[in-house]
């Protein structure tokens, strides 16, 4: 076989636009990876204080929300912005919880510098904001 005549794979690129022609920032695509990742570990992780006085539906609400955000932020969807600032809020509360009862969560640090990212006057506008 030439190699002219072999068929190009394009690499996989997190820059790569969506479907809108938006160039997806680095910073987002680790969010919806992030939120990809919660959609494993929330199954079989110890349950925080939210999830747990749900119980079983509290566990299956986080991994479809989860999912969700994943796939709407990876796509620029609009409705993924304040599904996102919803999601990270909420675990920043679930970090508080944990707090009193004397864990430390890195949703501590993380959920309000996701919340300041995603408030940046750029990060908005891709989503319509």
């Amino acid at each position: 076989m030439n190699p002219s005549d072999a068929i190009p794979i394009p690499a996989a690129d997190p820059q790569q636009p969506d479907a809108g022609g938006r160039p997806r920032p680095t910073g987002i695509t680790l969010l919806a990876l992030l939120a990809l990742l919660t959609v494993v570990l929330v199954p079989i992780a110890t349950p925080s204080p939210l999830v747990a006085t749900l119980g079983a539906f509290g566990i299956l609400g986080v991994v479809v929300l989860s999912l969700a955000l994943a796939c709407g932020l990876w796509e620029l969807r609009s409705w993924a912005w304040p599904l996102a600032i919803l999601f990270w809020a909420i675990g920043f509360i679930d970090a508080l919880l944990l707090l009193t009862a004397g864990t430390i969560n890195t949703n501590l640090v993380v959920a309000p510098l996701v919340v300041a990212y995603l408030n940046r006057s750029a990060i908005r506008r891709l989503f319509g904001r």
